[in-house]
């Protein structure tokens, strides 16, 4: 495993190969694979994410470029705007973040990813839904608004008065280690969404060991201490 949010590097003669159609996503996972030495004379080209055209799928791996699309890339369009352009077949209107509220925003052509990593990395999307990457919000055509699940970004809970979250969908999630602490200000985390198979246990406040942070939030459960339960 390589890239990710922590940005992890591979050994010594390997490249860190992603997934076709992962341009788009934030912080992708890609795998390590060796440093291809020599490639076929063939010409069979690829568009990588970096808008530089290879003649084989060997040639970008071997040069470390991650792979946008299959055959030769085309110069980018915009979409959107005054004139509601639209994309190509297989294309979606990639439109800055934050601009939900703007009048006829513009946007880029960007072919539509053909899977999304197994990752909670949730975002708001302009429609009010929660995704639980930028990639799976890119599949659905809907821009971002936010980083953070919608509804409930920032918005605290509990605490002397007893505040509750905005949205009937959400958890409120106290800070780690204060499972007996009294009126406590917690956070309120959308529930519903896909967790990565990454483990990294936790031991929630209910004394049940979670693979990772996200599974325990998921659950409804704020975390007691990081590890496994004893």
């Amino acid at each position: 495993m390589c890239g990710g949010l922590a940005a992890v590097q591979c050994p010594t003669g390997e490249v860190c190969v992603f997934g076709v159609g992962t341009c788009a996503m934030m912080d992708p996972t890609g795998t390590c694979q060796p440093k291809t030495v020599g490639c076929p004379d063939v010409w069979m080209p690829v568009c990588s994410c970096d808008g530089v055209t290879f003649g084989n799928e060997c040639d970008a791996i071997a040069a470390g470029a991650a792979i946008s699309h299959e055959g030769a890339c085309e110069t980018t369009t915009g979409c959107g705007g005054l004139a509601n352009i639209g994309c190509a077949t297989g294309e979606i209107c990639v439109i800055a973040a934050g601009t939900c509220g703007a009048m006829d925003p513009r946007g880029l052509c960007e072919p539509i990813p053909v899977s999304c990593p197994d990752a909670y990395i949730p975002v708001c999307g302009c429609d009010g839904v929660t995704y639980s990457s930028p990639c799976d919000a890119n599949v659905a055509g809907a821009a971002i608004d936010h980083n953070g699940a919608c509804g409930s970004v920032g918005e605290s809970c509990g605490g002397f008065v007893g505040l509750t979250c905005s949205s009937s969908n959400a958890a409120c999630i106290y800070a780690d280690g204060s499972c007996n602490g009294a009126d406590m200000l917690g956070t309120c985390v959308e529930q519903g969404m896909t967790c990565s198979m990454g483990y990294s246990p936790v031991c929630g406040c209910d004394k049940v060991t979670y693979g990772n942070r996200c599974e325990a939030e998921q659950s409804g459960v704020s975390i007691d201490t990081i590890g496994a339960c004893r």
